[in-house]
């Protein structure tokens, strides 16, 4: 910017003579600040007695920037996502890779207006996330970096915290016949593996007549 002023001197007598001087101001750049989040909470739910599900779990955030160099221009980037699960400190084999591919995001840069924003959008397959027993919570962050032209930039952390259901056991392994003698002892012990239930591995089990009613003693 190169302001220029025009500076006169008199003598009084009606003499003057003007001269222009310039100043020129040189900018920095200036850091852009990313606000806090306050769009969330961020929060959704997996689908309840339903396993293998294709359909896509989702939620949304935005982020707002602000930047006083007005002919910035600005770029967005993800970075890897971190999760904690309150049911365990291992996470399933492959699920941070379906997790680090689950957030998407658009950015909303309005030219020399020293602001814009970041619209994100987490959208997981809902199969992906079976392990999750009913109560237990997976919480997914990740952080969030706008960048400028000139090497600046401002990182603020987003966290989507997804509930797990109730998904029902199921039949793995048919359970065969068996024939018993009247007046004969009988027991029979269920074969590992003939149950499975996506949310646990430990299963309660109990048998009734085929109408319902309990077993005789």
């Amino acid at each position: 910017m190169t302001p220029t002023y025009g500076i006169s001197v008199s003598d009084g007598h009606g003499g003057t003579s003007t001269q222009p001087v310039t100043f020129t101001v040189v900018g920095t750049n200036d850091a852009l600040v990313i606000a806090a989040d306050t769009s969330g909470p961020h929060t959704l739910t997996e689908q309840a007695n339903a396993t293998g599900l294709s359909t896509m779990d989702t939620s949304t955030a935005t982020l707002n920037f602000t930047d006083l160099d007005l002919n910035d221009a600005h770029t967005v980037s993800v970075g890897a996502a971190s999760a904690v699960w309150s049911g365990g400190s291992t996470l399933p084999a492959g699920l941070l890779t379906t997790l680090n591919a689950a957030l998407s995001s658009t950015l909303n840069d309005n030219a020399y207006a020293g602001s814009g924003s970041v619209a994100l959008n987490f959208a997981a397959a809902d199969g992906a996330l079976d392990f999750l027993a009913a109560g237990q919570t997976l919480s997914v962050t990740y952080n969030v970096t706008v960048s400028d032209t000139l090497g600046g930039s401002s990182i603020q952390p987003v966290t989507f915290t997804i509930t797990g259901t109730d998904d029902a056991s199921t039949l793995a392994a048919a359970v065969p016949d068996e024939s018993v003698h009247m007046l004969s002892a009988f027991s029979y012990t269920v074969p590992t593996g003939t149950f499975q239930d996506v949310d646990t591995p430990t299963l309660t089990y109990s048998a009734t007549l085929a109408d319902g009613t309990a077993l005789p003693t």
